[in-house]
């Protein structure tokens, strides 16, 4: 008899079991606490690593030993065991290096014309991953949109998340204020150890920050370097003491500081010589 059948018709029945069986769970409410029914989204949250510090601890009773639950989730994790195919093991790659960029869709309205269109949100971007989503950032053509109507381009505020693997870097970027702090929120920051996390409010902060860190400097100094140039800028014009100063790039064979400001609608430009960066690293590390 063809042994690939028989996988086949092994397979599909294996499938319709586990169907029934979650089907009869739910149908009779096993596993569930008391007080804690509202569907079956209860069984996923009782499935969240170290739930119990965000819910009751009893939300999940079972009489099966712990230890049976570690193996299971270890045979079932991605990228772990024999490959099916070669029957080589495979070790399961790093989860910060596999993650997706991921999109959605949300209506815009045009600030022109008014009208409502479709367009593709970035909520998480891999930097590592996708370059190309990446430069779209630094340019930030990323986070405008063309009204299909009237022509007018248009910024869209959204929540982001910008990820670097290789750099270990991680920048919010939250238009509409912090995330709350929960407690599922500060375990996910604590296992984030050796990583630079950052959080942001506009896209011109964003573009700013990765910048700062794709040319190796330290955003917490360029703060300082930044205080000094508009010093330096209000000694010849009053008015630039408050400007919002932008780090734009390193310039020139001397690494010059280039900087970017807006003033009387339109965009200018500011340089510093590397040096200031050097003696603003030296003052914060006195």
């Amino acid at each position: 008899m063809d042994t690939g059948r028989i996988y086949k018709a092994v397979t599909i029945a294996t499938v319709v079991i586990v169907i029934l069986c979650a089907l009869y769970i739910m149908a009779a409410r096993l596993g569930l606490a008391d007080g804690l029914d509202f569907g079956a989204g209860a069984y996923y949250y009782t499935d969240i690593p170290d739930y119990e510090k965000v819910i009751r601890d009893d939300a999940y009773q079972t009489s099966v030993p712990y230890w049976v639950h570690v193996v299971l989730l270890c045979c079932s994790w991605p990228g772990v065991g024999s490959c099916t195919g070669c029957g080589s093991g495979s070790t399961a790659a790093a989860p910060a290096k596999t993650e997706k960029s991921m999109t959605g869709k949300a209506q815009m309205r045009c600030s022109r014309c008014g009208q409502l269109h479709e367009i593709t949100l970035h909520s998480s971007i891999n930097a590592m991953q996708e370059p190309a989503l990446k430069a779209s950032v630094k340019d930030g053509s990323l986070f405008v949109w063309e009204c299909p109507h009237c022509g007018t381009a248009n910024l869209a505020r959204y929540a982001c998340l910008y990820h670097d693997p290789q750099e270990r870097l991680m920048i919010w970027l939250l238009p509409d204020g912090p995330v709350p702090e929960t407690a599922s929120v500060a375990a996910t920051l604590d296992s984030l150890d050796g990583y630079t996390l950052r959080r942001v409010k506009d896209v011109g902060s964003l573009i700013e920050k990765v910048n700062l860190f794709d040319a190796g400097l330290e955003d917490t100094v360029m703060e300082m370097c930044k205080y000094v140039t508009r010093m330096e800028l209000a000694e010849k014009d009053r008015s630039l003491a408050d400007i919002p100063l932008k780090f734009l790039r390193l310039d020139g064979a001397d690494n010059e500081l280039l900087f970017s400001y807006p003033k009387d609608g339109q965009m200018h430009g500011a340089r510093t010589g590397f040096h200031v960066y050097e003696d603003c690293r030296g003052i914060l590390q006195r």
